[in-house]
């Protein structure tokens, strides 16, 4: 595993989140429509009729996020067993509670300074980095 692959994870955790976000805007949005038309006259008065129907260039829209969700969400889950196997492989408790902040709980680096008390930012980040350079 790689800073890419632990990356990728974090963004596709992210656009899990705004794809669910998507569908339940389109499912809060009816997907019935009506209209009405002038059907004919009845004596000197217009004859209007209310036409009812299901919006379906929505509802192919919504079946196509809820489908791409699935997938997703299939790949996070095979993305977090790897990466729960990879970090179990390192030693350093330190280190690995930094990379599961960062990478699963997708802290800033700012956040992680807090939790781990660190003068500044950059010192998590770099042992991260060292890290990943290392086993690579």
């Amino acid at each position: 595993m790689n800073k890419k692959d632990l990356e990728q994870y974090v963004n596709l955790k992210r656009e899990i989140t705004y794809l669910e976000k998507k569908i339940n805007k389109l499912e809060q949005k009816s997907t019935i429509t009506s209209d009405y038309v002038q059907t004919g006259f009845i004596g000197k008065r217009k004859k209007v009729s209310t036409i009812v129907g299901i919006d379906e260039k929505q509802q192919k829209r919504l079946s196509k996020y809820k489908t791409r969700l699935q997938s997703f969400k299939l790949q996070l889950d095979q993305k977090r067993v790897e990466l729960e196997e990879f970090i179990e492989q390192i030693d350093d408790t330190e280190l690995r509670l930094i990379i599961r902040y960062r990478y699963e709980d997708d802290f800033s680096w700012i956040k992680i300074m807090h939790l781990m008390k660190y003068n500044n930012e950059s010192t998590a980040r770099m042992r991260v980095d060292r890290f990943l350079e290392k086993i690579l």
